[in-house]
This record gives structure tokens, C-alpha cells and sequence, in this order.
């Protein structure tokens, strides 16, 4: 799987917490957004996942490596969002 970027150097600190900046662009297609043209939740929660996985994938903990060398795997266990 090839990505697109990955900005590797923009690692910051929230609360303690390393926090490191994965960029994941998409094309918004008709699907994701609604009669007025706006984008609908589930389509936002969904490139967020996928941005989740790329991330994972970026740091080695791919669910195939993580199943592959120690038969675990991860998932999103809670998810909140604030949209402005």
C-alpha cells in the first residue's frame, strides 16, 4: 500500500502524550456528503479510521504484524469528536 505523505517530524506532546501528525488526504466523493452538500459524519468517521490504520501501519503495529508475531490485535475502543 502506498501513502500518499507522512510528516514524520511533527511530533508533539499533549498532556504528556506523544502525539505524531499523520496526513491522509481524500477525495470527498458524492457518497460522503449530503443533499446540501455537506460532509456527513460517518464519512468523517470513516477517513479517521483509515487514518488509524495508516498510522498503526507507520509505527509497525499493522494488525497482520501484531497477529502474525503475537496473535493480539487492536481496536478502536472509543471515538469523540468535536466539530467546529
Amino acid at each position: 500500500m502506498a501513502y500518499d505523505r507522512f510528516d514524520l517530524s511533527s511530533r508533539h506532546t499533549i498532556s504528556g502524550a506523544a502525539v505524531m501528525r499523520v496526513d491522509h488526504p481524500w477525495t470527498v466523493s458524492d457518497l460522503d456528503v449530503d443533499e446540501s452538500f455537506q460532509l456527513k459524519p460517518t464519512a468523517m468517521v470513516r477517513q479517521m479510521e483509515e487514518a488509524a490504520i495508516r498510522h498503526t501501519d507507520l509505527v509497525g503495529l499493522s494488525a497482520q504484524n501484531l497477529y502474525a508475531d503475537q496473535g493480539l490485535a487492536w481496536m478502536i475502543h472509543k471515538l469523540g469528536i468535536t466539530i467546529i
